[in-house]
């Protein structure tokens, strides 16, 4: 607010002197407004040195709130698409596993659906071999609402997804089921998600009309034919 001050007196040999009426200061131009980002978005992925370990490696994921920070890998053409299901960044036999997208799969997740699988533990798990076992956690609805940020690292990107869904869904290969380059089918898909007879559904996240998803696919128990679905929509994308 600016504040005019009225003509301003003052005595000279004891007459009244007007001074000059001063000009309120002209407003300051208002900056361009900057909306902050997300910090997270600012975080350093040493791409190099991952790569020295194994080439396949393709993006990072950050769950905050839970012990999914893990790289995620994409098989070459002479493995299989579940090659990293019981193997590790090394490319060794281990149970626990690694997260993968399967080869045909952008890679930038530039896909109107990306699906990443990995196991959940069900014994004692050492650390860092957790993979999606506190996915489990959207399971609750109070869960799902209070943290919704995801984040997705490639070499070129950042990006931050809310997730809006768990679904405790059927062992059905979702990609043979759904023609995902049909929005219609996309709609379908997050449609049958969201009334599936066991689910989690964050109301407050308005989904976009061509959103990109990303699916969190990982297992419910041992021997079971259901999988715990956790899906998840692009909010916000930082070139890098």
């Amino acid at each position: 607010l600016f504040f005019a001050s009225l003509t301003g007196m003052t005595l000279i040999g004891g007459c009244a002197k007007q001074e000059p009426e001063k000009m309120p200061d002209a407003p300051a131009e208002k900056e361009e407004e900057k909306i902050p980002t997300d910090p997270q978005l600012d975080r350093q992925i040493d791409w190099e040195s991952l790569w020295n370990q194994n080439k396949d490696i393709v993006a990072w994921i950050s769950i905050p709130g839970t012990t999914v920070d893990f790289p995620v890998l994409q098989p070459q053409d002479e493995e299989d698409d579940y090659y990293y299901l019981e193997r590790n960044l090394d490319k060794e036999p281990d149970i626990f596993g690694s997260l993968f997208i399967e080869k045909f799969q952008q890679k930038s997740f530039d896909d109107p659906v990306t699906i990443m699988y990995g196991h959940t533990s069900f014994i004692e798990t050492p650390a860092g071999k957790e993979m999606f076992s506190d996915l489990h956690k959207y399971e609750d609805a109070q869960y799902l609402t209070e943290h919704p940020a995801l984040y997705i690292y490639t070499p070129e990107k950042a990006m931050k997804y809310e997730i809006f869904c768990s679904s405790v869904f059927d062992d059905r290969y979702i990609p043979g089921e759904y023609e995902f380059s049909d929005p219609e089918e996309v709609k379908k898909f997050i449609s049958d998600l969201e009334s599936a007879g066991q689910h989690s559904v964050n109301e407050t996240i308005t989904l976009p009309e061509d959103g990109k998803y990303l699916i969190l696919s990982t297992c419910m128990g041992v021997g079971s034919s259901q999988r715990l679905i956790v899906a998840s929509v692009l909010q916000e994308t930082k070139e890098l």
